[in-house]
């Protein structure tokens, strides 16, 4: 008895559902076609190649077997609201059987065990991009791409600011600087890694930034024009925004870091683990309460040993005494927001026996410093 043909392409489960954990990455935007509809189509290497593009895009590729030739060399567009779905729940079944995929006119029909869709093929559109050409510079620093998601949640999410939608990079005798701002914080740190070595320096697109602990990273390529993260079943990338690039106030961060440590009056100094740890408290009593009314404020009192750290919302208050290194030289009084710092706080807190130290002036920003981070941030003017 002959064996009955397999039909279209089959594909590996584990592979499938690791390529659309790759696409997954890419954001939904209902006026991007790029992003709403996958791109499926076989490459001349015979893999299943798949894409979807918005503010970052992806590129995911998963062996195939069976009747590669009968795919044909045109994409096919389908809509991820469904196709998606319906491979990542094998991710949650655990189901080994392959995924069998039919190529028709007008139609795309995938099967897996005893499951079975039916995709319509959307019209061809553009706009998905390709990864760019060249070897680039492989950054592996651990300690880099930590410092890279700190610096993100002090930098400007708005793409309308483009110049600061970024973190930046700059190479210098320290090793590798970081810069991010908001206006209302900036953000200084650096990294002497030796992984940590840059080209050039170097505006690193933001919103790439939040994948940089995706699963099954292999490593982070950086491009004249680009930054690659390279996964396991695909590539995610986004391009360097030449305003960004040109125009981040590194300079304006760098004097402002200057005065804060040299200049402005030190106003306390605690442990970095302790107020870390009461950040963290804060941020579960306020898991259910908007960001945005995340203030932390803190008072002292010349001669005393202990500041008040206390978060007002509409609906409470919260409030902890936190002991000082030595006592108070003056009286102060000072707000900071608590959901862009927290990410900050979190990682000095894990630098061993590190201390924060607090400068401001009567009317200078405030400057907090620990270990190799320097923050400034904006106060908040009176009437």
């Amino acid at each position: 008895m002959s064996k009955k043909k397999v039909e279209g392409l089959i594909v590996d489960a584990k592979q499938m559902v690791d390529a659309f954990s790759v696409l997954d990455n890419v954001p939904s935007r209902p006026g991007i076609v790029s992003s709403m509809a996958v791109q499926m189509g076989v490459d001349s290497g015979g893999e299943l190649r798949l894409a979807l593009s918005a503010e970052v895009s992806a590129v995911a590729r998963a062996g195939v077997k069976g009747d590669v030739n009968g795919a044909g060399k045109r994409s096919m567009y389908i809509d991820r609201r469904l196709f998606m779905p319906f491979v990542l729940v094998a991710r949650d079944s655990h189901s080994q059987a392959p995924f069998n995929i039919q190529i028709e006119k007008r139609r795309v029909i995938v099967r897996q065990g005893h499951r079975k869709a039916a995709f319509d093929v959307l019209p061809e559109t553009g706009g998905y991009g390709i990864p760019a050409k060249g070897a680039g510079t492989i950054l592996k620093s651990e300690h880099l791409i930590e410092l890279l998601q700190v610096a993100r949640s002090c930098a400007t999410a708005d793409p309308a600011s483009p110049e600061l939608n970024c973190v930046y990079l700059s190479s210098s005798q320290r090793g590798v600087e970081l810069y991010a701002s908001n206006q209302l914080v900036m953000f200084h740190a650096v990294t002497s890694s030796k992984d940590a070595k840059l080209v050039s320096d170097l505006a690193f697109p933001l919103w790439i930034a939040e994948f940089l602990s995706a699963k099954g990273l292999q490593d982070m390529c950086i491009k004249e024009k680009a930054v690659e993260l390279r996964l396991s079943q695909g590539v995610l990338w986004q391009g360097v925004s030449l305003k960004a690039q040109k125009s981040f106030p590194h300079k304006r961060v760098d004097t402002l870091v200057h005065e804060g440590k040299f200049k402005w009056p030190c106003r306390f100094k605690v442990r970095a683990d302790r107020l870390g740890h009461v950040a963290a408290r804060f941020n579960q009593y306020l898991t259910c309460v908007r960001r945005q009314d995340w203030v932390l404020s803190a008072k002292g009192t010349a001669g005393a040993s202990q500041i008040l750290l206390e978060v007002r919302v509409p609906q409470g208050v919260f409030k902890e005494w936190l002991s000082t290194e030595s006592p108070i030289a003056a009286d102060f009084m000072l707000e900071w927001p608590l959901d862009v710092l927290l990410p900050v706080f979190d990682y000095v807190s894990k630098i061993k026996k590190a201390v924060i130290a607090v400068h401001c002036g009567e009317k200078t920003p405030y400057f907090l410093e620990a270990g190799d981070i320097s923050v400034i941030v904006a106060q908040k003017k009176t009437a």
